[in-house]
Order: structure tokens, then C-alpha cells, then sequence
């Protein structure tokens, strides 16, 4: 379905807390046949993610000084607190093909029920906002678009009666698939099916033939398994054996699951069910023979879907780029103050790149540029942020690599310099 559709946000808060609202509707004549009916979802703001919360909070800093003061009541002389609730919309209508989302303006709504029956209402320009609220506008706006497409594929799943393959990501899921040598045509089988889902658009399954030499091979799969966004494990009641392969790559994928958040999911045959995959049950796929390894197989296609949806779109790293590789520094600054700062490079001559968009979090908008000397600057204390959070910046430039920076954590001042290689 690539028909028109409009999104709606609404983020509402009161004395108990905020929340964040999505609403999609169709435009064309076929959906709006197939979505009869509210498609809709809203939860706290914190179930939305870090990133959903911290646009939130830029967003509601801004556009607070310049809508009115708490309506309290004066009671003989003395302000009488009552409940409110206010509101700030946005319509970001989209097409999925092209991701174009509607920059005029949102709308503030605060509405009053006690004692009195009132309400507040001003409409703001977005380009009359700064740039860094302009920025968690457009963040929320693809939350919303994401949380809308999920909406409408659920639907049709309802209607088909089995799962629709999502959409192409940005670039393919790099899956690793871990095995025994002995289940081999097993994870030929499974690499077969995962190149195949989705129109071959959703997976870069990588499948290793454990014909190193044993020093090339630990550092060869370290390096594969920290570059992935999907652990696979052939689930085999000989699977992750004490002093095999397979346990020094689960070894690895778990560490990489509490470093970052590496996405696990175990595929189990012949009774193979190890005590750690009941973590992963959602993302499990439980096997009854060879055949649920085939893309055909409902069983499979199932297992994919969720798997497909396990990586958010925005959060899937770069093809260039990782945290740690010589294109990348990230030292602490003897500063108290939060703050982000570096320098932009060329990876070949380390002359100094001016004007590279840098984007905290995903590439949605910049949120600032390098300086002639390559330099630039995130005073994350300004934006309210919280010690210890997680952070991420992507590099872009014209003629260049994308560059990223991976997660960190951010308690005071972060150097992070990074060199960007040029597009051949």
C-alpha cells in the first residue's frame, strides 16, 4: 500500500504526566475502505523510547514561554490551582514512498473543566521556532509515521490473515547466524530464506564456514558480530557446547546485548531450548522441522516479520562506521559541564571539513554544523538532559561517507572526532 495517508500527533500532559497520541488516516479511496474505523495509539511518552522523550521535552521548553500562563484562580487573594490539560499537534501527513512530512506550524491547546469551563488555543509557525525544536518536531513526526505504518500493517495482517514483510528499511538487517558445523545445511537453509524475505530487501544475512585459521577466526567474527543488528542462533541441544565456536559467538552477541542493545533470536529445533532464550521468547522462533527454515513457511515468515521490526528503521546503524574502528575517537573532556565537541576530519589528508551536518541521534535534521576549522559544539546541558544519558551523532556531507559515532554515555564534557571518508 503506497497510497496517501495523513499522520497526526498529539503530545498531552497534565499534573500525571504526558503522553503522546497517533493517529492515521487514509486518503485514497481503497484504505480509507480498509481502515473504516480509528487507527490510532497513544502511551506515556516514556514507552515511546529516550528519543520520543527528549524531543518531547525540547518541544514543550520552547513552546511554553510563548503560550499563556497557568490559568489558576484567584480565590480571596490566593491562587487556586485547578486542572488542566494542554496539547500540542502537528499534522505530519506523509506518503510512504517519499517520507515528506508537513513543516507549517503546531497547534497549542489547553483545556480547563474545573470550576470553569474554558479553554486556550495559538497556532505557531515551525520555521519561527529554533532550529533545535525544529528538529525534535521532525524526530517526533517520523515516531509517528513509523507508529502509523505499524498501525495500518497490522490491519491488513487482520484482513489477509497472515503477515506483510515491512517495508524496505534503509539498508538491509546485517543478521548473524550462529550455528554448529554439524546443523551447516540448516543455516544455509535459514540464509537462503532470509536473503529471499521481503523481496530480498529486509536481510544481509552473513553465515560464516568456520575455515579460518583460529586467530583470523575470533577476530574475523568479532568484528562481524559488533557490526550486526541481528544475532541468529540455530538453537540444537549441542548448540553453544563448552570450548566450540558457536558459544564464543553467543559469548560475544550477548556482551554485544548489554552493551547496545544487539537484537537476539534464537531459531530452536529438537528440543534445543538453553535457559537464556526465554529472554528472547518473542523474537524466538520455535522450529518443529527443516521445512519452518524455508521463506514459504508461515512459521518463518512470522519469525522474519518480528525480527524486521526488532531494529527500528532510524536506529539501524550505517554501512560505514563503528564505534571504535580508526575513522572514530571518543575520549572524556576534563569539563563539568555536559557538553558534545569535536572535530570533523578527511580520513585521507586530515584536512579540516567545514559545513558537515552534524544530527544528534538519527538523520532526520541538523543540528549543527562544523566550523571552518572542522569544529563543532552540543551543549547538552541546555537541553535539560539528564547525566548518564545515551547518545549518538551522525556526520554528513556531500561527496562524503556517512559517519557515526555509535551510543555513548554522556555525564559531563565528550570529545568525539571522527574522519569521514570521500565517496569514490
Amino acid at each position: 500500500m503506497e497510497g496517501a495517508v495523513d499522520v497526526l500527533w498529539t503530545l498531552s500532559r497534565d499534573r500525571n504526566g504526558a503522553d503522546l497520541y497517533v493517529n492515521a488516516s487514509a486518503v485514497d479511496a481503497i484504505e480509507e475502505e480498509l481502515t473504516r474505523g480509528q487507527l490510532s495509539v497513544s502511551k506515556p511518552i516514556e514507552a515511546w523510547g529516550e528519543e520520543a522523550a527528549r524531543a518531547a521535552h525540547i518541544v514543550w521548553r520552547e513552546i511554553q514561554p510563548k503560550v499563556p500562563g497557568s490559568p489558576d484562580v484567584l480565590v480571596r487573594g490566593r491562587a487556586l490551582p485547578i486542572n488542566y490539560k494542554e496539547h500540542i499537534t502537528h499534522n505530519a501527513t506523509s506518503r510512504w514512498a517519499e517520507m515528506t512530512t508537513d513543516q507549517g506550524e503546531v497547534v497549542w491547546l489547553r483545556e480547563v473543566s474545573e470550576l470553569r469551563s474554558t479553554s486556550a488555543k495559538r497556532q505557531l509557525a515551525i520555521r519561527e521556532l529554533a532550529e533545535v525544536s525544529r528538529s525534535a518536531i521532525a524526530t517526533l513526526d517520523e515516531i509517528a509515521i513509523r507508529a502509523a505504518r505499524r498501525l495500518l500493517d497490522e490491519l491488513l495482517e487482520q484482513k489477509l490473515g497472515s503477515p506483510l514483510p515491512d517495508r524496505a528499511p534503509i539498508r538491509p538487517i546485517r543478521a548473524f547466524i550462529s550455528y554448529r558445523t554439524p546443523d551447516i545445511n540448516r543455516a544455509q537453509k535459514l540464509h537462503t530464506a532470509l536473503t529471499a524475505y521481503g523481496d530480498a530487501s529486509q536481510f544481509d544475512p552473513y553465515l560464516d564456514r568456520h575455515e579460518e585459521r583460529p586467530g583470523d577466526l575470533v577476530a574475523q567474527l568479532t568484528k562481524v558480530i559488533e557490526e550486526s543488528d541481528l544475532f541468529i542462533p540455530i538453537c540444537t541441544p549441542a548448540y553453544a557446547a563448552d570450548g566450540s565456536i558457536s558459544a564464543m559467538e553467543l559469548r560475544l552477541a550477548l556482551t554485544e546485548a548489554q552493551r547496545r542493545g544487539l537484537s537476539i533470536a534464537p531459531v530452536i529445533l529438537n528440543g534445543g531450548t538453553p535457559n537464556w532464550t526465554e529472554a528472547m521468547r518473542p523474537l524466538s522462533l520455535h522450529a518443529t522441522s527443516d521445512d519452518d527454515l524455508d521463506v514459504r513457511s508461515e512459521r518463518f515468515r512470522r519469525f522474519a516479520t518480528a525480527c524486521a521490526r526488532s531494529v527500528p528503521v532510524l536506529d539501524r546503524r550505517p554501512a560505514t562506521q563503528s564505534v571504535g574502528n580508526r575513522f572514530v575517537s571518543i575520549e572524556p573532556a576534563l569539563i563539568d559541564e555536559m557538553r558534545i565537541a569535536g572535530h570533523v576530519r578527511d580520513a585521507l589528508d586530515s584536512s579540516p571539513l567545514a559545513d558537515v551536518c552534524v544530527t544528534l541521534g538519527p538523520p532526520i535534521r541538523c543540528f549543527t554544523r562544523t566550523q571552518r576549522d572542522g569544529s563543532y559544539e552540543i551543549n547538552l546541558s541546555a537541553l535539560g538532559a539528564s547525566r548518564g544519558g545515551m547518545w549518538d551523532l551522525y556526520f554528513l556531507l556531500d561527496g562524503y561517507r556517512r559517519g557515526y559515532s555509535g551510543v555513548f554515555a554522556v555525564s559531563g564534557g565528550v570529545t568525539v572526532d571522527v574522519r569521514l571518508e570521500r565517496i569514490p
